[in-house]
C-alpha cells in the first residue's frame, strides 16, 4: 500500500537494522565532513571506519557541515510527489544547523513541497530509531498530525550516553569552552555525556576511563529491559573500554547479544573518535 506520508532524513541517522525492507528507498541528505583541506560526503563509501582512517595524522578535529537551505529545498523538491505531504525528521538541533535550515528551505518551497519537520532532538542510532519507526507507523496509514505526534511521543522514550577523551571536538560542538576544555585534557579527565533535549550535556568527569565507565554501567542498570539497548563505539576494533562495557551490561542482565555500531562520521564529529556510549530505547 502506498505511504500518505513521504518520510526523509539526513546521513546522521544509523539503523540498527540496515537492510530492513522499509528502509529501502529512503531518501537521505548527506552531511560533508572537512578533515583539513579536503571535504567529503557522508554517504555509504564514507563510513565510520573510512572517517577514523581519513583523520590519522590530522591536526584539527574534523568539522561537519550541515546541508543548506538551497540543498535541502532541492532535496524536498526531489522527494516531493503529488498530494503525499513529506515528514522530514532530522538530528538534533542543538549540535547541527541542519533543523533550522530544513525549516526555512521548507518555508520558501511553500506549496510545491508539503514540507514538515520534526526536530529529533537525537543523534545516530536514536534519529536511525525514530525514522525507523516513522517508516513503519507510515506504511500502515497514519497520517501526518498523528505521525507528529506518535514520533514526538517516542522521542522521550530515547536515552544516550558517552565517555570521551576528545577535548577538542567537544569544544567545537560547543559542549565545553576552551578553557575548560584545555585544562581537561592536560588532566586526563574521562568527560560523561548525556543526551537531553536534544543537547549533549557534560554530567559527571570520570578520573579515569574505569571510573567513567562504572557510571556508564550504573547509567545502564536503571533500565530493567536491555533488549533495545546499543553500544557505539568510536574506533572500528571491539577492544579496551567497548569490549569492556559489553563484557559488563552481558553479566548485568540475562543472556543476550546487544550490538556494537562503529559511530557514523557526523556522530564522531561530535563526541570524537575516541569514545564509547551507549543508546538505549525504553518500551
Amino acid at each position: 500500500m502506498a505511504t500518505r506520508v513521504r518520510i526523509v532524513t539526513d546521513s546522521n541517522a544509523q539503523f540498527v537494522n540496515s537492510g530492513a525492507r522499509y528502509l529501502r528507498g529512503l531518501p537521505i541528505i548527506p552531511y560533508h565532513v572537512q578533515i583539513e583541506d579536503k571535504l567529503y560526503v557522508e554517504d555509504a563509501d564514507f563510513s565510520g571506519d573510512t572517517f577514523t582512517s581519513a583523520i590519522i595524522g590530522s591536526r584539527q578535529p574534523a568539522k561537519l557541515i550541515a546541508p543548506t537551505v538551497d540543498e535541502l529545498m532541492a532535496f524536498y523538491a526531489k522527494a516531493a510527489s503529488p498530494r503525499v505531504p513529506i515528514l522530514a525528521i532530522h538530528s538534533s538541533s542543538a549540535h547541527s544547523d541542519t533543523v533550522v535550515n530544513a525549516r526555512e528551505a521548507a518555508r520558501r518551497l511553500g506549496g510545491s513541497a508539503n514540507v514538515t519537520v520534526i526536530d529529533s532532538q537525537n543523534l545516530s542510532i536514536g534519529l536511525g530509531l525514530l525514522v525507523g519507526k516513522a517508516l513503519i507507523k507510515a506504511e500502515s496509514g497514519a497520517l501526518m498530525d498523528e505521525l507528529v505526534r506518535y514520533i514526538n511521543g517516542e522521542i522521550q522514550r530515547l536515552y544516550a550516553i558517552f565517555l570521551t577523551k576528545d577535548m577538542l571536538y567537544l569544544e567545537k560542538s560547543g559542549v565545553f569552552g576552551a578553557v575548560q576544555a584545555t585544562m581537561s585534557d592536560i588532566l586526563g579527565v574521562y568527560p560523561l555525556l548525556s543526551l537531553e533535549e536534544g543537547e549533549l550535556r557534560p554530567i559527571e568527569k570520570g578520573k579515569t576511563a574505569t571510573l567513567g565507565l562504572d557510571k556508564v554501567v550504573e547509567f545502564v542498570s536503571e533500565f530493567s529491559d536491555t533488549s533495545q539497548l546499543s553500544v557505539m563505539r568510536g574506533q572500528p576494533q571491539i577492544g579496551g573500554i567497548p569490549r569492556q562495557l559489553i563484557a559488563r551490561i552481558k553479566d548485568m542482565f540475562r543472556p543476550g547479544d546487544w550490538p556494537s555500531y562503529v559511530n557514523n562520521a557526523s556522530l564522531s564529529c561530535m563526541i570524537g573518535p575516541n569514545s564509547v556510549g551507549v543508546f538505549i530505547y525504553d518500551k
